[in-house]
């Protein structure tokens, strides 16, 4: 017997079919026009970072501002240096906030505004950030250069680690040093050793004349950078000294009084002792008088 597993109809009313519409011609749909230029994204979003990267590297690889490619800063003045191009990023924003905001309320309006200047800030941090790295990454190739070319041409005995603590001007006088000897065809000598022995508080002052000599060419491009600043000479305060309190080298009034309120006293009872002796010896009178005279009544 074969297994019956279709479905058993309960009603004997016909299904109902779906309706199915008829395909859109494709005259009537709009396609993608190749002629068609979709703008950029640094021309769509020209605060964005990811957009205007590279216009912002560009002004530390390429010296003469004509031969930069700054495709989204157009209309506005052609900028000299980076600052000059974070300021007129910053006009940006100000324009792009009264195009979007017109019409709103001040609070929107200034709330856009504060908006569009933080991404201003951020293209500010990456150029300051990028400088930075890019002077480090300068200077460890000089440092390397120097080395390379001292272990090539010495002729005098030294290992590379000797030079390990040399700063990059010191590796450059040495560079220098030993070119002269070349040229003169003369026997090379070391160096001194001794003069180029590093302490901690020579590396110390080395890194605070680099670091102030960077923050003044920090300052002479960048005008928003902390001025240097003028100490006042120091003020010690004097301390106020109290006036010596002479102390009298007579008694006091207190003890003058009770001195002569204790003599006072011994007066009184030397004064009344007397007249106690006094009552005395005239009551023993008295009573001897008495007794001589009951005495002579008897006889």
């Amino acid at each position: 017997m074969e297994d019956d597993t279709s479905p058993t109809l309960t009603s004997t009313q016909p299904l109902s079919l779906v309706t199915i519409r008829n395909p859109v011609p494709l005259s009537s749909v709009q396609l993608f026009n190749q002629n068609t230029t979709i703008d950029p994204a640094g021309v769509q979003y020209p605060l964005d970072l990811p957009a205007v990267r590279e216009e912002i590297k560009s002004f530390y690889s390429e010296d003469d501002p004509e031969k930069r490619k700054l495709p989204y800063i157009q209309g506005y003045p052609l900028p000299r240096n980076i600052e000059e191009y974070l300021k007129i990023k910053a006009q940006q924003a100000d324009d792009i906030s009264k195009r979007d905001t017109e019409g709103k309320s001040d609070k929107e309006i200034q709330r856009n505004y504060q908006y569009l200047l933080s991404k201003v800030r951020n293209l500010e941090h990456f150029s300051k950030v990028f400088c930075q790295k890019l002077s480090e990454k300068y200077d460890e190739s000089m440092r390397n250069y120097y080395l390379e070319y001292i272990i090539a041409y010495k002729k005098y005995k030294a290992e590379k680690y000797q030079y390990k603590e040399w700063t990059i001007s010191e590796l450059q006088e040495e560079t220098v040093r030993i070119q002269k000897m070349i040229q003169d065809n003369v026997k090379q000598t070391p160096p001194v050793w001794a003069n180029y022995k590093k302490n901690v508080t020579r590396w110390r002052e080395e890194k605070v004349f680099a670091t102030y000599k960077k923050l003044e060419e920090l300052r002479k491009r960048d005008p928003t950078a902390p001025k240097m600043l003028d100490y006042p000479e120091a003020v010690v305060p004097v301390k106020q000294q109290k006036l010596p309190i002479r102390r009298p080298t007579a008694p006091h009034a207190r003890i003058l009084y009770q001195i002569s309120k204790e003599k006072q006293m011994d007066e009184l009872t030397k004064e009344d002792k007397a007249q106690e002796d006094y009552i005395i010896k005239m009551v023993f009178q008295t009573f001897t008088e008495e007794k001589q005279d009951s005495a002579e009544s008897k006889l």
